[in-house]
């Protein structure tokens, strides 16, 4: 498991070793069955447990740690989606963005930092942040939470969460019709999203349209942070790369009189037929 880069919101030891045992434990669908409250998959997930040789009051434990590192950064995220969203919704590629929207999910959040996790963006950020393993219990503990959070938000701010996720999906290129790439405006939106994240998880971010060049993603994000200047400096550097690689001019060929004449495969395949015929008329006639 990684954690976020940012040293404002980064984990201690404990929260590592809490978050290592849940994200070890391949439980995630079972933990979540026994929260629902049936005896009957309580009792299924404490047996997993003692097959993997791990304490059910360790989990409990894990689990509480677990959730207030989630609470932390999920509204750490919903703040930079908030922040990239503002300037993204200045663009052509708002979507259903608005600045009323926007300002007061902020002023919400600001009063509420609680309902972090209702910006479901933000929830997953946090899992992509910390590495999670989406099969393992600290996802489920995650997506829990976001659930529970979600629930009892203000109707605006899920509406804005909406809104914030549909635009990080047409940012991703996977969903991309009869595009190469996403547009730059949505590009930055997608890097800002992971401003806080390792340099690894940016530069996958930076080159997502781009896979072949993740080196030189990786190579950025080592030295700039701001999402713009990233996209700025990575698309220079990969037209940069793509001029070097094309082929030089060739040099034109010597004027010669008459015209010129080159011996193709064309030419071979005419040749053998007309042989093949001339030995047919004379040979098999």
């Amino acid at each position: 498991m990684q954690g976020p880069e940012d040293s404002s919101i980064a984990l201690d030891e404990l929260e590592h070793q809490a978050l290592d045992e849940l994200d070890g434990l391949a439980l995630g669908p079972a933990w979540a069955a026994a929260q629902a409250g049936s005896e009957q998959h309580r009792r299924e997930f404490e047996a997993a447990l003692d097959d993997a040789g791990v304490r059910h009051e360790t989990v409990v434990e894990a689990v509480a740690i677990a959730r207030s590192v989630v609470l932390r950064l999920s509204r750490a995220a919903a703040e930079q989606l908030l922040e990239a969203a503002t300037v993204l919704e200045k663009t052509p590629d708002r979507g259903a963005l608005d600045p009323a929207m926007l300002d007061l999910a902020r002023a919400t959040l600001t009063k509420n930092p609680e309902l972090g996790p209702a910006i479901a963006a933000a929830v997953e950020g946090a899992g992509i942040m910390l590495g999670l393993d989406r099969r393992g219990v600290a996802w489920a503990v995650l997506v829990d939470l976001g659930d529970r959070v979600s629930v009892d938000a203000p109707h605006p701010m899920r509406i804005c969460s909406a809104a914030i996720a549909e635009r990080l999906v047409a940012a991703w290129p996977t969903v991309l019709a009869e595009r190469s790439e996403a547009s730059r405006a949505l590009r930055v939106f997608r890097s800002a999203a992971m401003v806080a994240a390792g340099a690894s998880v940016r530069a996958r971010f930076l080159a997502a349209d781009h896979p072949e060049h993740l080196a030189i993603a990786r190579a950025l994000v080592d030295q700039h942070r701001d999402p713009a200047t990233l996209v700025e400096q990575f698309d220079a550097a990969r037209a940069s790369l793509e001029a070097d690689a094309k082929p030089a001019a060739s040099e034109p060929e010597a004027q010669t009189d008459g015209p010129k004449r080159k011996f193709t495969a064309m030419h071979l395949i005419l040749a053998l037929i007309i042989l093949g015929l001339t030995v047919w008329h004379y040979g098999f006639r």
